[in-house]
């Protein structure tokens, strides 16, 4: 999504079309994305400067300066050969769990998703409302590298308090905003057509493994006062696998007796857009998902353990979405969820519309060395 965002911006203000690259080559037209070219391996993408011009770098996605090589490998293969690679940073060594990564995607930098500090001098780097909280899970050489990129940056902006804390206890100042894709509905506009009493559920594999008996049995009973309860993988790469953890669900819930338990077919972006946008309610350890239902003004539950989640609602939140629910809470916390009002609701998302755009615009202009001021 990211990237669908920032080349709707890119166009609305008149310039020109952005290369967008990534750990791997990849072409996600089909699934209504974008084409993705390599920064590194065989195929990277050059990303010298011609003479006489500065090359601009803008980082954007989730909590991309914790990332490590091993995170970025694991995500890019298929099951089961994601879980063999993360059960050697669990069971073995992460140090090993790193290495094996980054030779396989002959990283060059120290960290997958943030340039060396010799591309940052050189380069005008950007950073857009990116996740920052997860720096501390870096050991101490990679972390001393994103913070030197960092400190060449020509503009940092983050999305949440915590990652704003993190960069300045390394004396790096950032700008706060929502994440990019609180604009969504710019993108897509919302149907008229809301099904009343569709539930939206969603959680990844790792999530659901110690807590399938207790949400099975959330889920039938919520079954009892819903039209439908609509199982939504939104994580799909290695590592996070809804389909895996939701697919099965459906069929322990209608064994259950509850008949209404179906799995959402996601094949684009967009279907993941429509399906919590046309619902009453959204249930999730997914980001992205909450961050679509508060564009949307859709009430949502944050489920518990996941915190990029936890830090985003606290900044942005406004006290209007449950958070950190556990899986034993899920019911009760949906009927809070449905009581905040729809007025409410939709204030939120005209403002974190509003300066996410605002963001956005900035972010473009000091890429291409325009200082905007400050505001």
């Amino acid at each position: 999504m990211f990237p669908l965002v920032l080349d709707y911006v890119a166009g609305l203000q008149g310039l020109p079309p952005i290369q967008h690259v990534s750990v791997a080559e990849a072409d996600m037209r089909p699934h209504s994305g974008v084409p993705t070219a390599a920064s590194v391996g065989r195929n990277a993408v050059s990303l010298s400067t011609k003479e006489g011009q500065r090359l601009a770098v803008i980082l954007g996605g989730g909590e991309i300066l914790g990332a490590t090589w091993g995170q970025a490998a694991a995500s890019l293969l298929p099951h089961p050969a994601d879980l063999a690679l993360l059960g050697i940073n669990k069971f073995i060594s992460p140090a090993l769990f790193d290495f094996i990564g980054k030779a396989g995607l002959r990283g060059k930098w120290p960290t997958p998703y943030v340039p060396d500090r010799e591309l940052a001098e050189r380069a005008i780097l950007v950073t857009n409302a990116i996740g920052a909280s997860s720096l501390g899970l870096l050991n101490a050489k990679a972390r001393t590298a994103v913070v030197a990129a960092l400190a060449k940056a020509a503009f940092v902006s983050v999305r949440d308090v915590p990652g704003q804390s993190a960069l300045q206890a390394h004396g790096v100042a950032s700008t706060l905003a929502p994440d990019s894709v609180a604009i969504l509905q710019r993108l897509r506009p919302a149907t008229e057509i809301v099904n009343e009493g569709d539930l939206v559920f969603q959680c990844s594999r790792a999530w659901l493994r110690s807590r399938g008996e207790m949400v099975l049995s959330q889920l039938v009973s919520l079954s009892k006062s819903y039209s439908r309860i609509r199982l939504l993988p939104i994580g799909l790469a290695g590592g996070h696998a809804d389909d895996q953890a939701l697919a099965p669900l459906v069929a322990s819930a209608k064994s259950a007796g509850a008949s209404n338990v179906e799995l959402v077919g996601v094949d684009t972006v967009w279907d993941v857009a429509d399906a919590i946008s046309q619902a009453e309610i959204f249930v999730g350890t997914s980001l992205h998902g909450h961050i679509t239902s508060m564009a949307y003004g859709i009430p949502s539950v944050g489920l518990s353990g996941i915190s990029k989640l936890d830090a985003y609602l606290a900044t942005w939140g406004d006290g209007l979405t449950p958070s950190g629910v556990d899986a034993s809470s899920i019911e009760e916390a949906t009927r809070k969820a449905r009581s905040v009002s729809t007025a409410a609701l939709l204030e939120r998302s005209t403002n974190l519309d509003a300066l996410s755009w605002e963001n956005s615009v900035r972010v473009l202009a000091e890429s291409s060395g325009q200082t905007l001021p400050h505001g």
